[in-house]
């Protein structure tokens, strides 16, 4: 992120690991970035992206499972 700040999937991964660590506040700021910035990433990417922001940030279950399908 220190070369792109505007590299989506690294907000993304960024997200998880808070994620992972228990810091919440941090993840929703890294995923609502991420996902404030998807269209820059491939459609792969932006599914993941997508994925990850409705199931940490905003918790919409029935959203992410619809996006994983996809």
């Amino acid at each position: 992120m220190e070369l792109d700040p505007s590299f989506a999937t690294a907000h993304a991964a960024l997200a998880r690991a808070y994620q992972f660590s228990g810091a919440a506040a941090p993840m929703e700021d890294a995923i609502r970035k991420a996902y404030a910035l998807r269209n820059r990433a491939s459609e792969r990417e932006r599914l993941d992206i997508t994925s990850v922001y409705y199931q940490f940030g905003t918790g919409q279950v029935d959203q992410t499972i619809q996006t994983c399908q996809l």
